[in-house]
């Protein structure tokens, strides 16, 4: 550090090591525009059909690229598992795979909801002991499929 020598800014040259060519900055943009016409026409001269297509078929492609990659993310991104059930004993042995009973009962009573008010006395005595059966069965574990083949 001691032996540091400090640059003193009058000490140094006052020429330029670099030179521009003369007329470089006049020339420049006519050269500039004579390459591009160069690059942009074919070598015959004349603009060919493809010259033309171009730039439809690249707005073309990249318009399909976009809807298919729309499309399938529309689909991955709705994709549920929906199941969907052609027959009887697909739908059966959808709830029996599904669905245990509790589920099963309380969509049931979604759908189809005990009313609350009754016109008789007989009415309501028979909507409750049909409810104590169907409460007896689900708490002894009985196989509803058994009681759907005895009826």
């Amino acid at each position: 550090m001691k032996n540091e020598k400090k640059i003193k800014i009058d000490e140094l040259p006052k020429d330029h090591p670099f030179d521009v060519p003369e007329n470089y900055f006049e020339d420049f943009p006519d050269k500039m525009q004579q390459r591009l016409r160069a690059k942009s026409l074919p070598e015959s001269g004349k603009r060919t059909t493809w010259f033309y297509l171009k730039p439809q078929l690249a707005m073309a492609a990249s318009l399909l690229l976009f809807a298919l990659i729309s499309l399938f993310a529309v689909r991955y991104l709705l994709n549920d598992n929906r199941v969907f059930i052609q027959n009887e004993d697909q739908y059966s042995e959808m709830l029996e795979t599904e669905m245990d009973e509790h589920t099963l009962m309380k969509a049931y009573s979604e759908i189809m909801p005990v009313q609350q008010e009754y016109t008789s006395e007989a009415a309501r005595d028979s909507i409750e002991y049909t409810n104590a059966m169907i409460d007896y069965l689900l708490s002894e574990d009985i196989d509803i499929d058994l009681i759907a083949e005895a009826i």
